[in-house]
């Protein structure tokens, strides 16, 4: 008897399994960003993972818990070493100053838009007020209400009573949601790591024969887009963080470090990120001025705009370029607009991956549009290089001979703990 399924059950199958995985997906919407973060955890864990595993010759297990371990150790020591300089830079940047000029600022533009409430052209009175008063009001604010006896005071005691209880409570179960959630990303991000290889071949081995070396090629493009960008956006935000730091210690901008923390931390969003690292480091040049130099607020603010005018063109046409290599070669306006609907749909979690989810559309276009074509199904599209060892062979060489003496002096020490026969005897 012949159970073969015809073509339209293997359609409707098909569709069905498609649905299927499209329902998933949207039920456990809530906790995709955790997975998604796992992954990349384990994707930049994986050259650490892999120098272990090969050149050392850890086992697998050992290798994940020991990259790990160095992952959190130097997410540990980060905020203890830049957080002196942080607060530093943060007393550098003067508060007052940036209050008294908002407040002039906004003394003048209630003077203009009280000037223009009425527009007289040729002759003509023009009313603007309908638009403009609004914005007065706004502007005006609303005055505070006075406490006028003792009892109206002690009647707000309880209620700000219960504010502080119910803000109290509120942090507790937020600090323990942000923990748990570290902890099960963390979980999940071990067991991609430990069970990656065990991954791939089961899904080749869902794959017919003929199709395996094409999948296998599709996989690891696709993984080259992903570790590159990652790995190298990390590199170019350190990059840029040290170079703006420099730059603005050089000309004497208040606050350098801590603006260019915010500089490294928003080069993540590729295209966007720098132009608002731009805006807080004009506004403090405007507002302070240099530290030594001789010019003007207005003179300096154009000084620092250069600079990082300088240092984006820097970013974008020799070190991007350089580290995070042809991986994502798209062109800028794709990119931003990529951007912007990530941002629009996943907030700052969009915004930092729509690059290499892009890239890897480009990708998966690319090979489909060649089988379409009947063409090699990797035409237009380079071969990854392979990856760069972390250490040289001599040092790796070293360092596994140190290792495995290491091994060794670890069963001496074991053997020699053992119980002897003649005391098993007594």
């Amino acid at each position: 008897m012949d159970t073969r399924w015809s073509a339209t059950t293997k359609y409707i199958v098909a569709i069905g399994l498609v649905l299927a995985a499209l329902a998933i997906l949207y039920i456990s919407r809530a906790v995709l960003g955790m997975i998604i973060f796992a992954l990349i955890l384990s994707l930049l864990a994986f050259p650490i993972i892999r120098f272990l595993n090969t050149r050392l010759r850890f086992r697998r297990g050992l290798a994940v818990i020991t990259a790990y371990f160095l992952l959190a150790l130097i997410v540990a020591l980060i905020p203890i070493i830049i957080t002196p300089f942080a607060l530093d830079a943060i007393r550098a940047i003067n508060v007052n100053a940036f209050v008294e000029w908002l407040e002039i600022q906004l003394v003048g533009l209630e003077e203009w838009l009280v000037s223009i409430r009425t527009v007289h052209l040729f002759n003509i009175h023009l009313s603007l007020a309908p638009a403009v008063d609004p914005i007065l009001d706004v502007l005006a604010g609303t005055a505070p209400q006075e406490i006028t006896s003792l009892e109206r005071l002690l009647d707000l005691v309880p209620s700000a009573v219960d504010s502080v209880t119910s803000l109290a409570s509120f942090l507790a179960s937020t600090i323990s949601s942000v923990a748990l959630t570290i902890f099960l990303t963390l979980i999940i991000s071990i067991y991609f790591s430990i069970d990656a290889e065990r991954f791939y071949n089961g899904l080749m081995a869902q794959v017919p024969q003929a199709y395996r070396e094409e999948l296998g090629t599709l996989l690891r493009r696709i993984a080259h887009v992903w570790s590159s960008f990652l790995r190298g956006q990390f590199t170019v935000s350190l990059i840029l963080t040290l170079i703006t730091w420099l730059g603005a210690t050089a000309v004497g901008l208040p606050g350098a470090f801590i603006l260019a923390l915010i500089a490294g931390v928003l080069a993540l969003i590729p295209n966007l990120g720098p132009i608002l690292a731009l805006i807080p480091a004009v506004i403090v040049a405007l507002v302070q001025g240099s530290t030594y130099l001789p010019v003007s607020n207005l003179v300096f603010a154009l000084i620092v705009f250069g600079l990082y005018g300088l240092i984006q063109q820097l970013e974008g046409n020799l070190i991007t370029p350089r580290i995070v290599g042809q991986a994502i070669e798209l062109p800028p306006v794709v990119v931003l607009v990529g951007v912007i609907i990530g941002t629009s749909t996943a907030g700052l979690l969009g915004a930092v991956l729509a690059a290499p989810i892009v890239a890897t559309g480009r990708v998966v276009l690319f090979y489909a549009w060649n089988k379409i074509l009947d063409r090699d199904p990797f035409y237009q599209l380079e071969e990854p290089e392979p990856p760069q060892p972390l250490l040289s062979e001599p040092v790796a060489e070293t360092v596994r001979s140190a290792y495995e003496r290491m091994q060794e002096q670890y069963r001496l020490i074991a053997s020699a703990a053992l119980p002897w026969p003649d005391d098993e005897e007594e």
